[in-house]
């Protein structure tokens, strides 16, 4: 039975919706936009435009020219609402090419890789450029015990409406694997989760990560099914070069944040918790099924 060994549990009110973000990414893993490998995406953040780059054999679900992709990702931002605003779901190209094929039942659909990138709720401290971003977003997620965002998370899917609730999809347990580690462009933290579903347990292994970039902090986390071949580190890489990429792209100016407020905890607390969301939605795939069949249905 698959165990998380973690060092210590700590992130702010920030971590939390940070977390809930990428949760929800797990649980909708496969609806991505079956484009190509290194498909480039343009997507609007705190009003302002950037282009990302997917990784290599995800590609991101168009929210424009498709309609039942459109569907789910409608379906799917209110779950990670109020504490972070969904930006973009990529999952493996080949499920997206079945995604898009009607007369494909899906039976045997299954995925083991899917990234969501999302904006927690709440101001980023005034003038802060991005190393300074960086070495506070560390201090913050070190304070917060996640052993807390269990039953959040659970009981913000609990209401017996909702359609993650009636497939009795839920989350088992939350590990912070190893220590959070950052260079000069973002921060990151290893993540082990474990999805439950009538089907069994799903262990489910996750990077997280957020910068400053043009002014505005983006979390992403990218999420593997755990298996005997998983391994953090290629994880890890991955997130990295997708992070560098998004810098290299769109932060090209000093990236210092003018703002007037500062909820600085609350936001990390946001990210957090839109981590683990992406589990609780992506990791089910009954749960991708069941909203494929209601819209083929209308």
């Amino acid at each position: 039975m698959f165990r998380f060994l973690l060092c210590d549990w700590v992130v702010t009110r920030y971590c939390l919706l940070v977390i809930s973000g990428s949760f929800i990414s797990c649980i909708f893993l496969s609806i991505v936009n079956p484009v190509t490998a290194a498909e480039s995406v343009t997507l609007i953040m705190e009003g302002k435009t950037f282009s990302v780059t997917m990784p290599d054999g995800l590609c991101a679900i168009d929210t424009k020219n498709n309609e039942i992709e459109e569907f789910l990702f409608d379906q799917m931002k209110p779950l990670y609402e109020p504490q972070s605003h969904l930006l973009l779901l990529a999952l493996p190209c080949e499920a997206v090419y079945r995604l898009r094929n009607v007369e494909d039942e899906l039976m045997d659909f299954v995925y083991s890789e899917w990234l969501v990138l999302y904006m927690p709720e709440g101001d980023i401290p005034q003038n802060i450029n991005r190393a300074s971003y960086i070495a506070q977003s560390k201090i913050e997620l070190e304070k917060l015990d996640f052993s807390q965002f269990v039953n959040k998370i659970n009981e913000k899917y609990s209401n017996g409406d909702s359609l993650v609730s009636s497939l009795g999809i839920s989350i088992g347990e939350i590990s912070k694997v190893g220590r959070i580690i950052s260079d000069d462009n973002a921060l990151y933290m290893n993540i082990g989760i474990v999805s439950r579903s009538p089907d069994g347990d799903t262990p489910i292994g996750a990077v997280m990560s957020s910068t400053l970039v043009n002014g505005v902090g983006p979390f992403a986390a990218i999420y593997q099914n755990i298996d005997q071949n998983f391994d953090f580190t290629m994880l890890h890489d991955r997130m990295k070069i997708f992070m560098e990429d998004m810098i290299a792209r769109n932060g090209t100016n000093a990236d210092v944040v003018e703002a007037t407020q500062s909820h600085w905890s609350s936001r990390f607390s946001s990210g957090i918790v839109g981590a683990f969301i992406g589990v609780v939605i992506f990791g089910g795939i009954a749960f991708f099924k069941l909203l494929i069949r209601t819209f083929r249905k209308n």
